[in-house]
């Protein structure tokens, strides 16, 4: 999966038409079931990658996201 994918998907999951890498996740109303749907996300298009809760709260920005998924540029 591309940047720009995951993007689109990330979109869906926000159900914002329109979000790029310095979007806030403050601005799109992140919390914790927003997280489980990103564990869930993950879980099934990326079964190798291990991600863990804690590193999604961390996140600020949907740049720091797309970092923890390791995909292509």
């Amino acid at each position: 999966m591309k940047n720009s994918d995951l993007l689109k998907k990330l979109s869906k999951l926000f159900d914002k038409k329109k979000i790029n890498e310095e979007t806030s996740l403050s601005e799109l109303d992140y919390d914790s079931l927003k997280i489980l749907e990103i564990l869930s996300f993950a879980d099934k298009n990326f079964p190798k990658l291990n991600l863990e809760a804690q590193k999604l709260y961390d996140c600020k920005k949907v740049k720091d996201l797309i970092k923890l998924f390791d995909i292509d540029r």
